[in-house]
């Protein structure tokens, strides 16, 4: 097949979204497939190929930092869009957002009688006050435009039968089908061995550093749990706006040192992978999440999952046997000591993690993706 992936957000940009990208349209090339990724210029370099996927970003006129993000505006997209699926001739247009160039790519679908999938990546509502209107106003217009857009494709892709069903009730009435996304191979070759535990525990989390991941959540759980122990750490790996206001949060609000809670700022997948697998716990405190494909990455290096309850958690963390979903502060704190104080237990649930972590295979679940683009 021939397939166009259009996407508002690729490199500079790492995280979830582009990480599910990069793995899936390896994935595909590697089954006999030609992909095709479009996606915006962002720091006015062009096109050019990402392995072995060719990468064509519309022409930006307008590019700019908003805090440590890149913007970039393009110019006439519903028409770049249109000329180049008509050079390109997909069997199908597989979105990942519903707006700006999913909106063009909808478009251009209708008018080249093409099949529009879409991965819903985001609960975007969540982003609300990104918007510079009242959240109330904004994370309803926002979950409407995004409901309209997932009426008007020819199928959804669902990360997570939460997502699924929530898109359900909400009254999509597109087909569905639920698959995850798949996690990079990276994480997935090698064999699993226990983690002993050494006289400090080391928690670990890996997010971009944005309010809607609600790290200083873990930074106050982080605090309180040290009221029981003092042989904890807490590592915090990514990258984005909010790193100075954590920081700050971390070191002078709560007071910690920098030996306690350490930030590493954009790391490359092997030293994240090496992160993983020295840690003894993942911690996750996101609700904005559809699948929180962190919690996979963590999983198949062997490493528990202590997390929120949330839609993108629900789907990954099994309570007791790979890590436990917490409703608050003062259960996610229990649930960490139970299970530092308990090697028993800890072992099983790194054990299970690590089987957990196998099933997000990027393979297979191409293959899935190929099966759910025939019905169209």
């Amino acid at each position: 097949m021939k397939i166009a992936l259009v996407t508002n957000n690729y490199r500079p940009y790492s995280g979830g979204v582009v990480s599910a990208i990069d793995t899936l349209s390896s994935s595909l090339v590697q089954l006999g497939h030609q992909v095709q990724i479009i996606t915006l210029d962002f720091e006015g370099l062009g096109s050019n190929y990402d392995g072995l996927v060719p990468v064509v970003r519309l022409v930006c006129p307008i590019r700019f930092k908003y805090k440590t993000n890149h913007i970039a505006v393009p110019w006439l997209p519903d028409q770049a869009v249109l000329n180049l699926l008509t050079y390109f001739k997909p069997d199908i247009i597989h979105t990942h957002h519903p707006f700006l160039l999913g909106i063009s790519a909808l478009k251009a679908g209708q008018k080249l009688d093409l099949p529009v999938v879409f991965t819903y990546h985001s609960q975007y509502e969540k982003f609300a006050h990104l918007v510079p209107i009242p959240q109330i106003i904004s994370a309803c217009v926002i979950r409407q435009k995004a409901l309209a857009y997932c009426n008007r494709v020819s199928g959804i892709i669902a990360p997570s039968k939460t997502i699924s069903q929530n898109l359900l009730n909400l009254g999509c009435n597109s087909p569905i089908i639920v698959i995850p996304s798949a996690i990079s191979p990276i994480y997935l070759d090698m064999q699993f061995n226990y983690k002993l535990r050494q006289k400090t525990f080391k928690l670990l989390t890996v997010s971009r550093f944005a309010k809607e991941k609600n790290l200083i959540f873990l930074l106050d759980m982080f605090k309180k749990l040290l009221d029981f122990s003092p042989d904890f750490s807490l590592t915090l790996v990514g990258y984005g706006p909010e790193l100075a206001t954590l920081k700050h949060h971390a070191y002078h609000v709560l007071g910690l040192s920098q030996e306690q809670v350490v930030f590493v700022e954009r790391p490359d997948k092997l030293k994240i992978k090496q992160l993983y697998q020295q840690s003894d716990l993942f911690v996750f405190a996101s609700q904005a999440e559809t699948q929180g494909l962190v919690l996979a990455e963590a999983m198949a290096c062997g490493t528990p999952v202590v997390a929120l309850v949330g839609a993108g958690q629900d789907d990954v963390v099994v309570n007791r046997e790979n890590g436990f979903l917490v409703a608050d502060l003062p259960q996610m704190v229990q649930a960490i000591l139970e299970i530092s104080n308990n090697s028993v237990l800890h072992e099983k649930m790194q054990q299970n993690a690590y089987q957990t972590g196998q099933y997000y295979n990027p393979t297979m679940l191409a293959q899935d993706q190929i099966e759910f683009y025939k019905h169209f």
